[in-house]
């Protein structure tokens, strides 16, 4: 059975069990995880000191909601677009079984000597975590926040916010400056700019044109 396979199957007995009365207020995605931890917890022996107590429910909230909210603030989601909401927490879903799995991984590889049991193990859980990971790229894809993307956009950015700053600069040259042009040819053959605007200035210029050689006199 192919990878695939192995997380289809997964996700139809994850739906299956969701009409069960135990099960109904949870998501597909955390029914996936008891099924796999399940799968996984009766072959792997693994020594747990009474310092290191099992996760209880609020200490998986408050890791659910430390990860989302550091993903909405790193990337500036919209949260008021739901779709985006629902599939930030899927991700997050999907971070935080995939830092289990590795663990678990991690644990059986500790061990000095590797039976039947402990390869069978690596196995599962090294296919639910492929499919983990292959949901969690999906996700990222979906929210525009995978490292292509958030590369792409980065480098589309810069030279936007150059040619605005330039824009912004040209607009704020011309109001505080004033042209002087000849009237015959209608070029520009000066700029001034007056430090102290509002006060009381008088000015008076004489500019020859390059082109048709008249002088023009400007006087303000």
């Amino acid at each position: 059975m192919s990878n695939d396979d192995n997380i289809i199957d997964l996700e139809t007995r994850a739906k299956q069990m969701k009409n069960l009365r135990p099960y109904k207020n949870k998501s597909v995605e955390e029914i996936m995880e008891i099924l796999a931890e399940r799968a996984a917890t009766p072959k792997v022996v693994v020594e747990v000191s009474s310092k290191n107590k099992a996760p209880t429910k609020s200490d998986y909230d408050k890791r659910f909601n430390d990860k989302f909210e550091t993903l909405r603030k790193e990337f500036s989601l919209d949260m008021n677009d739901s779709n985006d909401v629902e599939a930030l927490k899927s991700l997050v879903r999907y971070q935080i079984q995939h830092e289990n799995v590795t663990r678990d991984i991690d644990n059986i590889q500790k061990k000095e000597n590797l039976n039947r049991d402990d390869y069978q193990s690596l196995k599962t859980l090294g296919e639910f975590q492929t499919g983990v990971s292959r949901s969690m790229i999906d996700l990222q894809d979906k929210l525009g926040i995978s490292r292509k993307q958030r590369k792409e956009k980065q480098q589309d950015d810069v030279p936007k916010f150059i040619s605005d700053l330039l824009a912004r600069g040209k607009v704020a040259f011309d109001e505080k400056t004033s042209i002087i042009e000849c009237p015959r040819c209608m070029i520009e053959l000066g700029r001034f700019w007056l430090n102290f605007p509002l006060l009381n200035n008088e000015l008076q210029v004489s500019l020859e044109c390059w082109k048709c050689h008249e002088q023009v006199e400007y006087a303000r």
